[in-house]
């Protein structure tokens, strides 16, 4: 199983991504599916001061932050925080060279404000950092 941890670090307007710990959603992978939609699958941590590392979100105590994403859609409004989202890719129904790209759609444009972007952490079974 794959994991994945997302950063998305914005000056206002955030839209993220991914990672897996212990508790986070598990999204199966299968030959069948060209796409799928992960939004629904995801949780989330607003970190309101911008200053977190994936070392802080990957520690042990810290999984109670987050909060499971319902929607169909990542979309948190005009903000200045940066969005933490994890999700876990369960890649055992599909052929061993079986690809899929992870793709995040464009933000809204608002004129006159700045955006930052999205990180993308791959976390292995040992919480390792790759």
């Amino acid at each position: 199983m794959l994991t994945a941890l997302c950063c998305l670090l914005s000056a206002t307007v955030a839209q993220s991504s991914c990672g897996q710990t212990p508790g986070s959603p598990r999204i199966v992978i299968t030959d069948d599916q060209p796409q799928i939609a992960i939004a629904g699958n995801i949780e989330y941590y607003e970190d309101s001061s911008e200053l977190l590392s994936v070392t802080d979100i990957l520690a042990p105590n810290f999984n109670v932050n987050f909060i499971p994403h319902r929607n169909n859609i990542v979309h948190f409004g005009l903000t200045s925080a940066a969005y933490w989202l994890r999700f876990s890719l369960d890649w055992s129904g599909v052929d061993a060279t079986s690809t899929r790209i992870l793709e995040f759609g464009p933000p809204k444009l608002v004129s006159d404000l700045i955006r930052g972007g999205i990180e993308l952490y791959v976390v292995d079974s040992n919480r390792n950092v790759a």
